[in-house]
């Protein structure tokens, strides 16, 4: 578990909450430290500390207007092995993401994507798609999206293919750069429940979230962003249908000849939908993944 700075200061109610959840939440922290069964008060409470998460946190703490809230992060893995994420250039994690520029340009306002290894980022400028049975096909480039010609190449891309852990890693190394958090990850969520009215105040309508290291977590708004498991969903019964495709998946990283796919300077990312199941073919850096 790491703590950094989790404290909110008066000036900080004061700005970004109404005067009488000002001193509901005052009263509250008051009596928190005479009361150990009370739950600790958060403004935000996110479980889940992948991509989604650790995004709309740092985007949080990067706010001038949000900056001040009090806001945990709950994450059931070590974030350690995270933080000291690294690879030999020319091995490559299996999971990866695609980022369309305007995701790169929050990522960017954020001030994360300064923090990514950007030798392990690999822009493409097209992308083609067919169907293996009846040879349909669709391309999608730059031309496609834009009615105007590009005014440079950085113009042409359409997304930017990097690792999982290159983007997370860099989240994370924003957030506390940041500060002003509080970490409790190798722990997990045990219940959610709505806390209960005392004389001293009335957490009723507040989902508390009791986690495996005895702590409890009252929160103003709770974010779930913990995966196809979410006890954050059950808690607010949202229901979800998913069914199995009977299919296993294959990932592996392929090392081609000469440039490549599109030359040197631009980069193509292929998929075919056959009866058996999509084939993609995706580039990263000067390796391309299948």
């Amino acid at each position: 578990m790491k703590v950094i700075n989790p404290a909110i200061g008066r000036p900080a109610l004061g700005r970004f909450v109404c005067q009488s959840c000002a001193r509901f939440l005052r009263a509250h922290r008051q009596f928190a430290t005479t009361a150990s069964e009370a739950p600790e008060i958060f403004d935000v409470v996110c479980v889940g500390g992948g991509p989604a998460g650790l995004s709309l946190l740092t985007a949080l703490r990067a706010s001038r207007v949000a900056s001040n809230l009090k806001i945990a992060l709950v994450e059931s893995q070590d974030l350690g092995r995270t933080r000291a994420w690294s690879l030999p250039s020319d091995q490559y994690s299996n999971r990866v993401s695609s980022l369309t520029p305007s995701s790169v340009k929050f990522l960017e306002d954020i001030g994360a994507w300064r923090y990514i290894q950007s030798s392990r980022v690999q822009p493409y400028h097209e992308m083609q798609v067919w169907d293996g049975v009846s040879g349909s096909r669709i391309s999608f480039d730059w031309a496609s999206t834009s009615s105007m010609p590009p005014r440079s190449p950085q113009q042409k891309i359409i997304a930017y293919m990097t690792e999982n852990l290159n983007l997370t890693s860099a989240l994370l190394t924003r957030l506390e750069e940041l500060g002003g958090l509080t970490i409790l990850d190798s722990t997990r969520v045990e219940n959610i429940r709505l806390g209960q009215e005392t004389e001293t105040l009335d957490l009723s309508a507040w989902p508390v979230v009791e986690l495996a290291n005895g702590r409890r977590l009252a929160a103003r708004l709770l974010v779930g962003a913990d995966g196809a498991n979410s006890p954050v969903r059950a808690f607010a019964g949202i229901e979800s249908r998913g069914w199995d495709y009977e299919r296993h998946g294959l990932v592996a990283t392929v090392q081609l000849e000469g440039e490549g796919w599109g030359g040197a300077g631009e980069k193509i990312a292929y998929q075919r939908f056959l009866p058996t199941g999509p084939v993609a073919l995706l580039p990263v850096e000067t390796l391309a993944r299948m």
